[in-house]
């Protein structure tokens, strides 16, 4: 019988871990009351489900969704998202962070999602452009494309892949039909939709691994018949 118990352990498991991923896309009840995010805004649940991973608006009570947003502010975003570790990180060795923010910084240095803006610094309140959020989201959920190439006048070989994962997988659009705005500055509210976006993205890539893993070991499980061949009843 070890056959058979081996095959519906695999079974379990495989179904287990198809129910604990799901509920990882179930909507939050939690709100975060921000000023300039009314219950009709386009931003209302991607600022919730920010606000469940800690991430905070400005002191006035708003998000800032048409604020510019800082290569500072939106590394502490990612990896609250991410739940990254920052406290074993080690120093990315940048001169230009402060305590608020530097193990954030190490965590996503760490994590080979940023090398920084070289020099040894990471330009910590220089706003980030679309195309640079482009490539940490790629990397940081890693995002991939059927195609990697993109239509977009705007973007370089450098951007291409990320731009294209990102457009694939239905976590950001371009500006309009020809420019994707790569090195416009991005938005707090533009990135609250992206980080949004691509950790359900993730989710849903892992469920869909789930759900394959549970089929295809119901699949190998052993027939009535078989089982009857094995402890003997004819």
């Amino acid at each position: 019988m070890a056959f058979q118990s081996n095959k519906f352990n695999a079974f379990i498991a495989a179904s287990a871990t198809a129910v604990l991923v799901s509920t990882a896309v179930a909507p939050t009840a939690s709100a975060a009351n921000f000023k300039d995010v009314p219950d009709s805004s386009r931003y209302k649940a991607a600022t919730d489900f920010l606000f469940t991973k800690g991430v905070k608006g400005f002191a006035d009570g708003t998000f800032g969704v048409n604020a510019n947003i800082t290569r500072a502010d939106a590394a502490v975003m990612l990896v609250n998202v991410l739940g990254l570790d920052i406290e074993s990180a080690p120093s990315a060795g940048f001169t230009d962070v402060n305590e608020r923010i530097a193990k954030h910084i190490n965590a996503l240095y760490a994590a080979e999602i940023t090398k920084g803006a070289g020099n040894n610094k990471f330009n910590s309140y220089a706003q980030i452009t679309r195309g640079e959020l482009a490539i940490w989201l790629q990397k940081a959920f890693n995002l991939t494309a059927k195609e990697m190439k993109t239509t977009f006048a705007d973007v370089g070989n450098r951007y291409t892949e990320a731009v294209a994962a990102l457009v694939e997988n239905k976590i950001a659009q371009g500006k309009n039909s020809t420019s994707f705005g790569t090195t416009a500055p991005a938005t707090r509210g533009e990135y609250s939709l992206f980080l949004e976006r691509a950790f359900s993205a993730e989710v849903q890539i892992s469920l869909e691994a789930a759900i394959k893993e549970a089929e295809q070991a119901i699949g190998a499980l052993p027939s009535a018949e078989d089982l009857t061949e094995e402890i003997g009843l004819y």
